[in-house]
């Protein structure tokens, strides 16, 4: 008999400020009636927050709905399109220029339950009742595997007749997560990173060197008042940060992607470096203690600072001819002298935690509500589901597809995991209750959860990452 591959995906992603071919442009679109109705359920969720509401503008309705169409033309779901670029790039490329963007995207049946699941993802939320935005595009698309495809394109304060330079700093965004599911995207295929020369003098004459002692005092300050040891500022590391911060600058992007070297950690395996864990974090500001400011202001950045397991720091600063300066901070926990190669061999099963055993109790209570026999919890497949989740917080990644074992398919062959049908469902959040609840209120995960043909999981939960936890679910039917 044939597997049956049944999978889940969960995403989400909140974006502010930061190029690909112009689209199609309709200025005298109007939003549909399916449209208008989400706008009301967005501004009535805004007026009980005490928030203005936010104004529907044509010109972004019709960007919304050439990516929601552009999704379901090439299945695929994210906020980067093989079409258009981000979200950022169709803003630029149409001359609609802001002091703060950002982007919603799901899928479903219905208008309602989107707006839901949004509202249940706290990177959604915080996008709907953003004070900061004061305009929205709302593109809903029927067809593709959920029914409907829905995008939000937030801006605040937009001109949509010249360019103007955002000026608050920001650090840069992470994915947050959103429970929609979505076919497996094709991996893209990154370049492979060039040494180029490091600037040693900025603009003005600062010294490189200063400035990062500077950097390093204010965040190894942070660590002093926490009780934390100091981190150790790191040369290769540095000339990682470095190497990403003036191509920021040279090629005029804010982004932990770099469309000329790939990740941080592609960098970092280029060049060798070794690590258990890394994440960085990404800000641009005109001052070193507003751009700090900034980043302990943003949990996950400060999550990073404030970060026991980190041990070593990489700080690259560059300064555009704004006089901005945009700052790359690499946190790395340094590789373990003994390690395991996963290709391998697979850890012993340990047993059980509680926070799993926690959302075992809730998903079979789901289960007896619809009259399910309850998920048998699988040792072979909780190792398995746990190795995912700490792939994805090392590597800095949030899929199906693990650079490190392929697809859950390939992962459950890979190690002896035999089924008639298998499924996966991925989550990130801050605690176990609230996963539940994203997971449940996205059709596709639930689907997965109350599936009949299922009768054993394996669920996987690690502490860490830029959403608290990372959540892991593998089913299988035997």
């Amino acid at each position: 008999m044939n597997n049956k591959k049944l999978l889940a995906y969960l995403l989400v992603f909140a974006f502010i400020f930061s190029v690909l071919p112009t689209v199609a442009f309709a200025k005298d679109v109007a939003p549909n009636s399916l449209e208008q109705q989400m706008l009301n359920y967005v501004n009535e969720a805004r007026k009980v927050q005490g928030l203005k509401p936010l104004q529907m503008n044509n010109e972004l309705v019709n960007l919304a709905r050439l990516k929601s169409q552009d999704m379901i033309d090439k299945n695929y779901f994210s906020h980067t399109s093989p079409t258009y670029g981000s979200p950022f790039d169709m803003l630029k490329n149409n001359g609609i220029t802001y002091r703060t963007a950002g982007e919603n995207i799901a899928g479903n049946n219905d208008v309602q339950g989107a707006h839901n699941s949004l509202m249940n993802s706290q990177g959604h939320r915080r996008n709907i009742l953003n004070s900061a935005f004061t305009h929205v595009g709302i593109g809903i698309v029927k067809g593709g595997p959920y029914g409907m495809m829905i995008t939000q394109i937030f801006v605040g304060n937009p001109n949509f007749a010249q360019n103007s330079e955002p000026t608050k700093p920001e650090p840069t965004p992470k994915p947050e997560v959103k429970p929609e599911p979505t076919p497996e995207p094709k991996p893209e295929v990154k370049p492979t990173p060039k040494p180029e020369p490091k600037p040693e003098v900025n603009p003005n004459g600062e010294t490189n060197q200063n400035l990062v002692k500077t950097l390093e005092g204010l965040i190894n300050g942070e660590r002093k008042k926490a009780g934390l040891s100091p981190l150790t500022l790191k040369a290769d590391l540095s000339d990682v940060a470095q190497l990403k911060a003036d191509d920021m600058v040279t090629k005029g992007y804010l982004s932990a992607f770099s469309k000329t070297y790939g990740t941080t950690t592609d960098i970092l395996k280029s060049k060798s470096i070794a690590f258990d864990k890394v994440n960085e974090s990404i800000v641009r500001a005109y001052d070193l203690n507003a751009a700090h400011k900034a980043l302990m202001n943003s949990s996950r950045d400060k999550n990073n600072i404030l970060n026991t397991e980190y041990k070593e720091l990489g700080l690259g600063i560059a300064k555009d001819k704004a006089n901005r300066y945009t700052i790359v901070e690499v946190f790395i926990k340094p590789q373990s002298k003994t390690t395991t190669n996963p290709e391998q061999t697979v850890t012993k099963p340990s047993n059980t935690n509680n926070l799993e055993q926690e959302m075992l109790t809730l998903i079979n209570a789901e289960r007896a509500k619809s009259g399910l026999k309850p998920l048998v919890m699988d040792a072979k497949l909780v190792e398995l589901a746990k190795l995912k989740s700490q792939d994805m917080i090392d590597k800095n990644y949030f899929s199906h597809t693990s650079p490190t074992y392929g697809s859950p398919f390939d992962m459950m062959k890979k190690y002896g995991v035999t089924y008639r049908t298998a499924g996966e469902n991925l989550a990130g959040n801050q605690s176990v209750a609230a996963a539940h609840q994203a997971l449940m209120n996205s059709e596709g995960h639930r689907r997965n959860i109350l599936n009949p043909n299922f009768t054993h999981i394996g669920i996987g939960i690690v502490k860490g990452g830029p959403y608290g936890m990372m959540f892991t679910q593998m089913f299988v039917g035997r």
